[in-house]
């Protein structure tokens, strides 16, 4: 670029080599891949001065790349906080159809309190959310952002690509519509390292090692203490919710007789 005022990218000037030059000898760097089902990295990606329903805000695209595949989903929050995290990990889970062995992230409060890496204190509510949905959180070493270099490069391709600011939405689902649209129509024409098929093709493949998707925990930001009555009830903003009963048999001041539960 500096030489020859070329505009584009790396990848494009390997791209180039690759085609024109004979391969060398031996190789001078070897790729290893990561398995099918075993690994997806997230980020965060922020938009600001996006235009939704009339008025300006920053939205945050949650990224989540499963590394063998490369398939990405792409999910709209309005914030960064613990309930968007958690809720970014639902919406992203439910669109690859699965949930890998390890989700690789960083070190943001949402996901380690203290420390970073591996040594860092994860977010109890993260490890509990972790823990019901089956996958092992895996931080990144610190200042390492090459170690989940392929979400890295989803949210730098997202940032170069299609801009949402370039035009107004109702809504932030009618632009997850659009989005979830433009991941599938990129998958389709971008081409997995791993397996030489197209990144459609080899995520359809990695699905099958992909552990079932479970009924994904709902994500709440308020608590609460309710009595509990002797019919086994609990009453929450209108409703009455039951009490297993094993639940009440261990709290004696809770103990009521088995019929009263069914």
């Amino acid at each position: 670029m500096a030489e020859h005022g070329y505009p584009g990218s790396l990848r494009s000037v390997q791209r180039f080599v690759g085609d024109v030059y004979p391969r060398p000898p031996r190789r001078a760097r070897r790729r290893v891949e990561t398995p099918p089902g075993a690994q997806a990295q997230v980020d965060w990606a922020q938009f600001p001065g996006l235009i939704v329903a009339g008025r300006e805000q920053t939205l945050h695209a949650f990224h989540m790349v499963l590394s063998h595949s490369r398939f990405d989903a792409i999910v709209w929050m309005t914030s960064e906080d613990q309930l968007s995290w958690l809720s970014g990990h639902n919406g992203a889970f439910t669109r690859l159809g699965g949930i890998p062995a390890v989700v690789r992230v960083d070190n943001t409060k949402t996901a380690v309190v203290h420390g970073a890496g591996a040594w860092g204190e994860l977010n109890a509510s993260y490890r509990a959310y972790a823990r019901a949905v089956r996958f092992h959180i895996d931080p990144c070493a610190p200042y390492s952002p090459e170690h989940k270099g392929k979400v890295e490069r989803a949210v730098r391709t997202q940032r170069f690509g299609p801009v949402p600011a370039e035009r107004a939405w109702d809504s932030v689902e009618e632009l997850q519509v659009r989005t979830d649209a433009e991941v599938e129509h990129s998958a389709r024409r971008r081409r997995c390292p791993a397996t030489g098929t197209s990144v459609w093709e080899a995520w359809h493949a990695e699905r099958e090692r992909l552990a079932p998707l479970p009924i994904l925990p709902v994500p709440f930001d308020h608590v609460a203490t309710r009595r509990v009555a002797g019919d086994a009830l609990v009453a929450f903003e209108g409703h009455q919710y039951s009490v297993p009963f094993a639940n009440l048999a261990a709290r004696s001041r809770y103990a009521v007789a088995p019929d009263a539960c069914r």
